[in-house]
């Protein structure tokens, strides 16, 4: 089963590049995209996942705040 990353990135451009870059790897990650902090927290929440790939600025609240 491949690992469930979590991509929290607030440029839908950004966040279209990654996922599919990531999905086509060779272990075929599972992606699921959100644009917000409020939104990781809500998909988390609900789905257990293996990575969470955080974007550092985002409008509510940068990546390194939320690590803290």
């Amino acid at each position: 089963m491949p690992a469930t990353i979590l991509l929290v990135e607030d440029d839908p451009d950004a966040a279209e590049l990654i996922a599919e870059r990531l999905r086509i790897t060779p272990e075929a990650f599972t992606v699921a995209a959100v644009s917000s902090a409020r939104g990781a927290f809500q998909y988390l929440a609900a789905h257990p996942g293996d990575v969470v790939l955080l974007d550092y600025r985002l409008p509510e609240l940068d990546g390194l705040a939320r690590l803290g």
